[in-house]
This record gives structure tokens, sequence and C-alpha cells, in this order.
């Protein structure tokens, strides 16, 4: 049997249409029937949001799998949507910091990072080099088809488990995706499950969670096809590094508009650029920086926008209040559009230890390398 109960939330505390869609995930099926479908884990879960909470159920497992009962099914969705984060507190300090957000928040709310499977979410980013949502999604799903497991079926579609990394590390896989059109994907696939195996597969991908981010960076830039933004992208979307902020043309563009006009001169998406980008968000939202590069990602992106004013326009009051509530100190501003804030503990809970003395930290070996030439930046370069 499969297992089903309901989690009390509002829109303001997660957004299901928003999350699921919006390019973190790409498993998620929406219905006609407005329920979400999808493969979480070794189960199926099928996910319905109202006004006031979310329900969920879980198709039956197969055979070789255990049920989940009704305690730990919620703790795992719990655990998915990072609903142990105060997302109205952080939306208001960072709507009090910067106005560019405080427009996208009013808009859209209930945008949060989902804490997904490293592994799924490392090689779903490998195929997303060059590509939309809806081409990504389509190889995914021919990923999953041909090598991982059926876990069971629904409205006639047939969900199957995320294949193992020995599985994709197996020497036919590179020709095998070239023949289903992931073109030169096909081989940072086959060579990062090959990497990812020997370095000791799903765990040592896992044990990353507890390295700090520069040292968590540096370890996914060595695999193959991971370069600065892919490497960000699974630093925040799995391995609890929520200062990470993956820099693509759309984040850089959003950056030009808002934030740092005097690099519009620069008409590539640079490693310079991409590094000044990246810690200006960190400089305006703090340690949570890349949640709130997401929901201004979310929000500029044109299919959410008529959805979004339409959700938007009721709770925008409730907003307002909940800002008037919550005290976020707020250094204050000098010339840019956006003041500066450091969004406290009490705000956002403990926040992972991401080292040193910057909104990513530095290592001791760092600091020693650079010198004090970069002591004296307000932030750092992460690495």
């Amino acid at each position: 049997m499969g297992s089903c109960g309901r989690i009390l939330c509002t829109i303001h505390d997660v957004n299901l249409a928003a999350v699921l869609k919006s390019g973190q995930s790409f498993r998620w099926v929406r219905l006609p029937s407005e329920e979400w479908v999808g493969p979480l884990g070794r189960h199926v879960w099928i996910l319905r949001q109202d006004e006031s909470g979310i329900t969920f159920r879980t198709l039956p497992p197969p055979k070789s799998e255990a049920s989940l009962d009704e305690g730990k099914a919620r703790c795992f969705l719990e655990d998915y949507f990072q609903l142990g984060v105060n997302l109205r507190e952080l939306y208001s300090c960072w709507s009090a910091a910067d106005e560019a957000f405080s427009m996208a928040g009013r808009r859209l709310p209930g945008v949060r990072m989902l804490r997904q499977d490293p592994v799924e979410n490392l090689f779903c980013f490998i195929c997303s080099s060059n590509n939309n949502i809806q081409r990504i999604t389509s190889m995914v799903e021919k990923l999953c088809e041909r090598y991982g497991e059926p876990l069971g079926e629904h409205a006639g579609r047939t969900f199957h488990a995320f294949p193992a990394v020995s599985r994709l590390a197996e020497p036919a896989v590179e020709a095998e995706l070239r023949a289903l059109g992931f073109g030169y994907r096909a081989r940072y696939v086959r060579e990062t499950a090959h990497q990812v195996a020997e370095r000791g597969g799903a765990g040592w991908l896992r044990a990353l969670r507890s390295v700090p981010y520069a040292t968590c960076h540096g370890q996914l830039r060595q695999l193959c096809g991971v370069g600065a933004k892919v490497a960000d992208c699974v630093c925040l979307m799995s391995l609890d590094q929520p200062a990470a902020v993956p820099v693509d043309t759309h984040v850089h563009q959003l950056a030009l508009r808002h934030y740092l006009p005097q690099l519009r001169h620069t008409k590539t998406l640079t490693d310079r650029t991409y590094r000044q980008v990246a810690d200006h968000f960190r400089l305006v939202f703090g340690e949570r920086a890349g949640w709130a590069q997401a929901v201004l990602f979310c929000g500029d992106l044109a299919e959410f926008k008529k959805a979004a004013a339409d959700e938007a326009s009721g709770p925008a009051q409730e907003s307002a209040s909940v800002r008037q509530t919550v005290k976020c100190p707020v250094a204050p501003a000098k010339t840019t559009p956006s003041k500066r804030v450091r969004v406290t503990a009490a705000v956002v809970g403990k926040a992972p230890d991401v080292g040193g003395d910057g909104p990513i930290g530095r290592t001791a070996a760092a600091r020693s390398e650079r010198g004090t030439r970069q002591q004296k930046r307000r932030t750092p370069v992460p690495r």
C-alpha cells in the first residue's frame, strides 16, 4: 500500500506551481486535475495544493521496496521542500533590502529551494548545458526510461527511478545516449558517472554536504562537463550550500538590469563577471543568496509573470504586514539601487558552515595564497 497525509502550509510557504516547474527539478508532471506527479527516491508521489495545505499520497511501491508510513512520508516531503526554513521572514528581509526583490516577491510568493538527491541533481544539470527547461525535461525522461527501474504507473504514464551511478558509468552508455539525441552531453554523462563511481559513488556526493562551499564547488568542478554554473546549481539544490549563486545568461541580464549596470560593456559572461555577479547577490541577500536569486529568476520567466501577478494580488497585503513585524538589520545604502543586508541566524535558522569571514567564506589556505590584497575586498571570490 501507499501512504497518504497532509502538510499544513499556504502558498507563501511553498508554491508548488512555481517551485516544481521553474528549472530546479525536471521530473514532475502537472495533470489536468491540478495534481503533481513525480518520482522521489523509490516512490511515486502525487501532490495537490489548496489554500491551506498540500495533500500527498504515494503509489504502492514495487515489490522489492517497503512502504512509507505517513510519518516517514511527511518527514521526507518536509526535508525535500526544506520546510524548516521560514520563507516568509526571508522574503520580508530581502524585500526590505532590495526593491527589485520586493516587486518580484509580491508577484510570486512561496518560491523555495528543493533539497534534491545529489546524483539526480548532478546529472540533470549536466544535461542542462545550452538547453531549455522543456528539452532538459525530455532528456532526463529518456535517461530514466532507458536506465532507471520502473516505480509505478499513474494517469497512463510509467514513472522510473533515477539511474544508479554504476549504470550510467557503463561503457556503452555514451553511444546509446548519442543515439537518443544527447549530443556532446552523452560523453559528459558517462565520464562523470565513471569519475563519481571511482570516488565512492552516491556516498561521496552526499558527503560534500558537510564541507565548506569552496571545497564542495572545487570538487564538483573536477568532474567532466561541470563548469561553474552547474557546480553552483548542485551546491545550491542538493548539497546544502544556500549561498551558492548559479549565474547563467538570464541571471547575468537580471544583474545588469537591477544591480550592476557598470558591467553592461561585457558582452559575454566571463569567469570574472560570473564572480562579480554572484558576489554581489551574496552581498545584498546574505547567507541564503541562492534562494533569493531563485525568486528573481523565476519571477522573470515569461510563463510565470501573468500567473504570479494573479496569485499575488491578495497576498501582497499580508507580505507588507509581515515585513513590519520582522526586524532585519540593514546597512544604509550608498549609490546602488539595493541596500546591503545581513540576514541573521534568528531569521534563517542555523546556516551551513561555509567557512571564513565573508558570505561564502574563505579557507585559511585561500587567505594565505591571496594575501592581504583580497582581505581588503568586501566579498570573497569563489574558487
